[in-house]
């Protein structure tokens, strides 16, 4: 996917959620940061699933397993809305 189109959707899929009552302040975070991934692997296409669960597995210092698990279902929720 085109790296604009990614971040147009992003801010587009944000304001929805916001204009709905939801607080977007982890997601904008999380999802800023699934972006950026995406980014860097430079590859084109569709965003494959094994590129998601690469990472949202990533371990850090500040995450855990319902890290990972939390990241995944933010993930889930704006990929089903592209």
């Amino acid at each position: 996917m085109n790296a604009d189109f990614l971040d147009a959707q992003l801010l587009a899929f944000l304001s929805l959620r916001e204009a709905l009552g939801y607080q977007m302040r982890a997601e904008r975070i999380i999802l800023s940061e699934f972006i950026t991934f995406v980014k860097a692997q430079d590859r084109t296409g569709p965003i494959r699933t094994s590129m998601v669960l690469e990472w949202a597995c990533q371990a850090t210092a500040r995450r855990g397993p319902n890290g990972a698990a939390r990241r995944l279902s933010i993930a889930r929720r704006f990929l089903l809305y592209l």
